[in-house]
């Protein structure tokens, strides 16, 4: 499952069919919940345009192959005020855990991320086009990540607080790790396969930074990309995946039985709730 908690907006989305809930003129952004990649995707500015896409959405079928629900698409205002990567829109694909060990939730947020810009510079002007505005790593020129690739040649010459954005972060994590709480009813177990004691997930997370370096959540995805373009990132990318795994999984339950969540948590990448 998608779960739209925020999808770069100034406020949390709504559902399309509390479309008398937004005020226009104004630019908005439609999300299906079924869908990835863009796919249905539609930029909306007047009612006019909010009723060709509800007549979009009831003429065609989402991801599974079942009819648009208007339940499960999402409106927001789309957020202007950004921080630029090269000059266009972009958002960072963090990577977040959640591991039960020995009958322990624990969650973490790596603290490296991809980073996906939108194909065309950023123009306010101009008409909105999936160009200017849809972030993916299919449309990013090449392999960029969070923090080593903030520099300020890519950041329109501006020294940004890496810290301050991971820290925003970090709390946009433990607020999902509150609702992982909440899901699991305080029963771990419940988010396991049967027979299991011990597994982890990893999800993406995709967020937009704002100008001010307040980080936005956009949506969390349980089957995030790992893709790179390049043979020698992708082998290195990979090395810092496994060697957090390595950390926080692999080596508190094989050398520490007894105390796998204890050890687990002390890796830096731990959210305390």
């Amino acid at each position: 499952t998608r779960y739209p908690l925020v999808t770069g907006v100034q406020t949390c989305a709504l559902p399309i069919y509390k479309k008398d809930k937004f005020q226009f003129p104004g630019n908005y952004i439609i999300r299906p919940v079924y869908a990835f990649g863009g796919r249905d995707i539609l930029y909306v500015h007047n009612r006019q345009d909010l009723n060709r896409a509800l007549e979009y959405y009831a003429a065609h079928k989402d991801i599974r192959g079942r009819q648009y629900s208007q339940h499960e698409i999402t409106v927001a205002r789309i957020i202007t005020d950004l921080l630029l990567f090269k000059g266009r829109k972009f958002h960072l694909r963090m990577y977040y855990m959640v591991a039960i060990l020995e009958g322990e939730i624990s969650c973490f947020l790596l603290d490296t991320g991809k980073i996906a810009t939108a194909r065309d510079p950023y123009n306010l002007e101009a008409p909105f086009t999936k160009a200017v505005h849809d972030t993916h790593l299919g449309s990013t020129d090449a392999d960029y990540y969070f923090p080593h690739d903030f520099t300020p040649q890519n950041m329109g010459h501006r020294q940004i607080d890496t810290k301050k954005i991971l820290d925003g972060m970090r709390d946009i994590a433990r607020n999902i790790s509150n609702v992982v709480l909440g899901i699991s009813n305080t029963r771990p177990d419940s988010l396991l396969f049967e027979g299991q004691n011990n597994g982890y997930y990893i999800y993406g997370l995709d967020i937009l930074i704002r100008d001010n370096l307040e980080p936005v959540l956009v949506e969390c995805n349980n089957q995030p990309s790992f893709k790179s373009f390049s043979l020698d990132k992708r082998r290195e990318f990979s090395g810092i995946v496994y060697d957090w795994i390595n950390a926080t999984i692999l080596e508190p339950l094989f050398k520490y039985q007894g105390q796998a969540t204890q050890w687990a948590r002390k890796h830096k990448t731990y959210l305390p709730l």
